[in-house]
Parts: C-alpha cells; sequence; structure tokens
C-alpha cells in the first residue's frame, strides 16, 4: 500500500510544524472513506502527524448521521461513535461553518450532489476541500469554476482523476507553466481496465464484472461504471485542469455495452449476463489479431471522445493489465508522450489520493498564513 506521509513529504518537502490545529471533517464512510480513516488512524497517537501539525478529525458523518467533537475524534473509534452517537438530523455541512477552528478542510469522500453544492459557500467561509466527489467538477462550467476556488480557500480534486496517481497535478503543472497541450489519451476507469484484462484473459463479462465487485471495484451497481459516464466526467475534470473549457454536452461518450465493437447488442434492460456471447466473440476477434481491449478517453482540438477500442500491439495501451491506468501527454514541450501509469481502481489507493491532497492543502497553510 501506498504510504501518503512518505509520499507526500518525498514530493513536496516537510509539512510545516504547529500553528493552529486543522480539523477535518469527513462526509461518507464507503470503501474511500473506511481506507481514509485506516490511513489516518497512525497519525492520531498524541493528535499529531509526525511532523508536529495538530491534525485533528473533528466529525464524521453519512447519509443523515453526523458527530462533531472539535477536542477531536479517534480514526479507529470514528465509525462507532457515529452509530452510537451520530445525530440523526444534523447537517454535516452546518457543522462545518459552525466550528470555530481557523483551518479546517472538508474531506468528501462521498458522490453527494448535495454536499458538492455545498462547495462554494464552504470556500467562501475559507474552508478548503478535498474531494474524491467529482459532481461539482463534472457538471457545467460555471459550477466548476464557483466550485474550484472561492474566498480564502480552494478545492484539491487529485482523487477524483486517476485515484491516487498524480495526474490533475501534472495537468495543472502543464497548463500553469504554459506549455501547449495537443492531446490527450488517457485508460481512466480501473473498473473498466479490469474488466478488459478480464475479458482477454478469457472470462465472461458477467464472471468480471462479479470479480471487480468482490475486490471494491465496481459502485454499488456495476451499471453505473458500464455507462461510462465515470470516465466521461474523469475526462472533463482532466481538460479543464488543461485550461479547456467544456460543457457536459460537447463529450462524446459510448457506453462499455453499447459500443459498436459489440454487436448486435442485447435490447434495453437486458442483464449484464445477456452481454457475455458478444464479448466472447469481441475476445476471439482481438485475440486472433493480437489485439486488446481498452476503454479510452481522448482529448484532441478541444474534444473529449469516450469509447471501447481495439489497441494493436505498437499502442502503449496494449500493455496495460489489471486496473492499471495510464495518462499520454503529448505537449509542445513532450512530443514523445508524459506517461502517467498505475493503479486506478481499489479504495486504498483512492484514499491515498484523498491523504496526499489534505498535505497538500496543510502544507500551502503553512505558506500563505
Amino acid at each position: 500500500m501506498i504510504d501518503p506521509r512518505k509520499e507526500a513529504g518525498e514530493r513536496n518537502g516537510p509539512l510545516p510544524p504547529g500553528g493552529s490545529p486543522v480539523h477535518l471533517h469527513l462526509v461518507g464512510v464507503g470503501g474511500v472513506g473506511s481506507a481514509f480513516l485506516d490511513q489516518l488512524d497512525p497519525m492520531a497517537e498524541g493528535g499529531t502527524v509526525p511532523s508536529g501539525v495538530d491534525l485533528r478529525l473533528a466529525s464524521i458523518a453519512r447519509s443523515t448521521l453526523s458527530h462533531y467533537s472539535p477536542a477531536g475524534i479517534r480514526p479507529d473509534q470514528a465509525k462507532r461513535l457515529l452509530d452510537e452517537e451520530g445525530e440523526g438530523d444534523a447537517d454535516p455541512i452546518a457543522s462545518i461553518l459552525d466550528d470555530p477552528a481557523p483551518r479546517r478542510i472538508l474531506v468528501d469522500c462521498t458522490a453527494d450532489a448535495g454536499i458538492a453544492g455545498a462547495y462554494p459557500r464552504l470556500l467562501e467561509e475559507g474552508v478548503r476541500i478535498v474531494a474524491a466527489n467529482k459532481v461539482a467538477f463534472s457538471g457545467t462550467q460555471q459550477e466548476w469554476r464557483r466550485s474550484r476556488r472561492g474566498g480564502r480557500a480552494r478545492a484539491y480534486l487529485e482523487a477524483t482523476v486517476g485515484a491516487g496517481l498524480p495526474v490533475l497535478r501534472t495537468a495543472e503543472d502543464l497548463a500553469g507553466t504554459g506549455d501547449r497541450v495537443h492531446s490527450v489519451e488517457a485508460v481512466l476507469s480501473g473498473t473498466l481496465a479490469f474488466l478488459c484484462s478480464e475479458i482477454m484473459a478469457g472470462r465472461s463479462l458477467s464472471h468480471a464484472v462479479e470479480e471487480a465487485r468482490a475486490r471494491g471495484y465496481t459502485e454499488p451497481d456495476p451499471r453505473e461504471d458500464l455507462s461510462g459516464q465515470d470516465v466521461a466526467r474523469k475526462m472533463m475534470i482532466l481538460s479543464r485542469e488543461l485550461g479547456v473549457e467544456l460543457e457536459p454536452a460537447q463529450v462524446s461518450l459510448e457506453g462499455f455495452l453499447a459500443s459498436p465493437l459489440v454487436a448486435p447488442s442485447p435490447g434495453h434492460g437486458a442483464s449484464i449476463a445477456d452481454h457475455d456471447p458478444g464479448f466472447q466473440k469481441l475476445q476471439e476477434q482481438a485475440q486472433a489479431r493480437g489485439a486488446r481491449l481498452a476503454y479510452r478517453g481522448s482529448l484532441r482540438n478541444g474534444q473529449i471522445r469516450v469509447g471501447l477500442e481495439l489497441v494493436e500491439p505498437e499502442d502503449p495501451f496494449h500493455g496495460l493489465r489489471g486496473s492499471e491506468n495510464m495518462i499520454l501527454f503529448r505537449t509542445a514541450r513532450y512530443q514523445e508522450p508524459l506517461v502517467i501509469r498505475g493503479p486506478g481502481a481499489g479504495p486504498e489507493v483512492t484514499a491515498a489520493g484523498v491523504m496526499g491532497d489534505v498535505f497538500r492543502a496543510v502544507r500551502e497553510w503553512g505558506v500563505a498564513e
């Protein structure tokens, strides 16, 4: 497992010591939120991280339950306290706004549109946002602007694209240093990458989906992954970090099950298993010519396309296996592409991306305040 403390320290130097406590307000205790608590727990001894920053879990919330304790909540006890002492009518956003601590961070590990809708108000009040939630950043261009930065605060969203990989940080650096991006190609769904790898290994689609679900790769309803919307949202966020202004309607999206490569496709309402024969035929065709399946997004000439493709042996994406993600930036400076590659699915690696952004927010606080 990635150690986010070591990763953050190696990337950006030591965290600033001392100062007022940093209060973390965690919303969402599913797979990613629970993994975040596990990674936070070793730092809770004595209430400080090794560098001396007083980092406190001040509240935890899920659905309609919320538990707030300004003195700090032990991460290993947080979910139990939420179940036993959580308030059923408490508003987690109100708890954050009412918290008098001068340094507050919302850690959003949900996919909740209501929580995302509160970002502009939180930013105006000086609350920094660390998000694995893609909703606010993949809506309209106006929503993205209002949710990205405001007041005395900003949002950190590395975990929304590529789990724990430094995708958006790289995009931000390219745009910020004046590089001109010619194109981006990306496999950004660890779930769909895993399905492609399993299908190429001879497993049926339905068997591969069940295995992905068992590993915690899929959404509760795997059809959300299979729709391709998650990849479209990630490509939208990545493009915006590169300075490309796009609206959701400008994305050309072919769903994993609805790809024209898989024909004939069962009708609306068919079960996942009904698609097994089509994917078996596609696997056989790909194998016969040495190709592989990849669900890929691309950005070219200000346009995003997302869909299932057959990649030939000479294609850089041909070598992907398992849940790996890969992003290729071709720019004025990087005519031979700048490549980022690594694990792209699983609560632990996504939580590591969240933790890295928490450290980044704390570090920038130390510089600015």
